[in-house]
């Protein structure tokens, strides 16, 4: 073979090896809760990229070889997630757990890399050079040198960045607090342990003082309505929903948007649970919601999503408005446009349909142009629960149900569980409001508040009572 074939031999076994490792350099693998995949493509950056789909990615120089690493997240086992964050391990356990399986997966990751580079290299030479065995080995071998050469480079020069470094793309761009909140979390993990091992052990205390309330009485009742709000994709608050529900023999949930924290396929798991759910869960959609979300929710039996509509369930009026900002996948509130727009399109509703009972919407500024319209007005968004009254109306937040969902974690004061239940008298052409109880579940400190609002014929104008409440440990 003279000196120009040997050339050619050698570039085409070099070029098929690195045109074929993109092509077959990707395989996927599962630690722990998490399924992921694992690619290899080239870039002059020399940049690792984490992917969430169809959130987006971040994406960070970390190395000096033109190799692009790349780490998609496809699934979630939220079970197993859940009992991971439950288990109250500290970080050296927490490193223990996932080192083993993680190096498990660079070692086979590099050993496939380096077979398709083999392979291709083997194929590149079988074109040019001689078609024989010790061709297609002798290709194998420089396809397998080249590549072998960049991944030490990799690994030699890799070095890890922080989070100022990361460059954000797609609905990430507009969160990039998310790597900040994760790193946080992590750098926290024996607090948030502890704090886990306490909500845990004082939970079923606190649901069982919640039954003891729902025996209470109050007269005059003839439907019990359930408000909830900003669940924010947390399965605690969804089985305090349930048994809040359960326990005070409540007739309709009503929930008034951000059920999920990011809009996105992988938070449609926990909208299982509402798939035998006893009782009509009636939802408008907030501004963390989407429309996966919403084609999810409309598909579920028990569920009733309002969009500007009015129904009718067990004899009560319902008038319900998503947030404008759920007919898009960002997480950003929506715009004082969208909203006038909203708030039309809710006008022209009550003249075709008549003075509802109730009218649920997300946030404040879609509730209160109808302050005055409407007897009773739900919202949340604000994550703090309220309850007065304007122009004659009931105006109605129920705060959090899931504890502001992560961001809840990040915060140095307790964000606390809140629900607000409802009851109604039954009247001749109406359904007065009788009382409202606001319901807090203290997790960290182990504390259950219990606030009864008593009103005197809501709804013509009369004043609101408020009994004094009461909070304990």
């Amino acid at each position: 073979m003279n000196r120009r074939k040997r050339g050619l031999f050698f570039v085409s076994a070099f070029v098929f090896a690195l045109v074929l490792l993109p092509i077959l350099g990707r395989a996927n693998y599962v630690i722990d809760a998490f399924q992921i995949q694992v690619a290899v493509t080239f870039s002059d950056l020399g940049v690792s990229e984490i992917h969430f789909p169809p959130l987006g990615f971040v994406r960070a120089r970390t190395h000096f070889s033109p190799l692009c690493l790349q780490v998609s997240l496809l699934g979630i086992d939220l079970e197993r997630l859940r009992d991971l964050l439950f288990s109250g391990m500290s970080r050296a356990e927490i490193y223990a757990r996932f080192l083993p399986p993680v190096r498990k997966v660079v070692f086979a990751f590099s050993a496939r890399i380096l077979l398709v580079a083999a392979l291709g290299g083997g194929l590149g030479a079988l074109i040019i050079g001689p078609r024989h065995w010790s061709g297609f080995f002798k290709g194998s071998a420089i396809g397998l040198a080249a590549v072998l050469f960049l991944l030490v480079l990799t690994v030699v020069t890799f070095t890890p960045t922080g989070p100022t470094d990361f460059e954000y793309k797609g609905m990430l761009q507009a969160a990039p607090w998310m790597v900040a909140l994760f790193q946080e979390a992590f750098g926290r993990v024996e607090t948030m342990a502890e704090h886990i091992q306490l909500m845990s052990a004082n939970l079923y205390s606190l649901l069982q003082r919640v039954e003891d309330f729902g025996q209470a009485e109050l007269t005059g009742v003839d439907l019990r309505v359930l408000h909830v709000s900003d669940i924010h994709n947390n399965p605690v608050a969804m089985e305090l929903v349930e048994r809040v529900a359960a326990s005070f023999a409540v007739d309709l949930v009503i929930d008034t948007g951000d059920i999920t924290d990011f809009g996105t396929p992988l938070e449609v798991e926990l909208l299982s649970r509402l798939d035998d759910w006893p009782v009509p869960y009636v939802i408008v959609l907030g501004n963390h919601d989407s429309p996966a979300i919403a084609n999810h929710l409309a598909a579920i039996p028990a569920v009733t999503l309002l969009k500007g509509e009015v129904v009718e369930i067990a004899g009560l009026k319902i008038m319900g408005i998503s947030d404008p900002a759920a007919q898009r996948e960002t997480m950003l509130p929506a715009e004082p446009e969208e909203l006038a727009a909203a708030v039309d399109q809710g006008e022209q509703l009550l003249a075709r349909s008549g003075k509802p009972d109730i009218l649920a919407v997300h946030e404040q500024r879609l509730a209160l142009p109808f302050a005055g319209k409407v007897p009773v007005i739900l919202h949340g968004h604000s994550h703090s629960p309220q309850i007065r009254e304007i122009e004659g109306s009931v105006v109605i937040d129920a705060g959090t149900s899931g504890a502001a969902g992560i961001r809840g974690l990040q915060s140095t004061e307790e964000i606390p569980y809140t629900l607000v239940l409802l009851h109604f008298s039954r009247g001749e052409h109406h359904w007065p409001l009788v009382a409202a109880d606001t319901i807090s579940l203290y997790y960290r400190q182990g504390a259950f508040g219990f606030r009864r609002t008593v009103f005197n014929a809501p709804g013509k104008g009369d004043e609101i009572e408020n009994d004094p409440g009461f909070s304990g440990p």
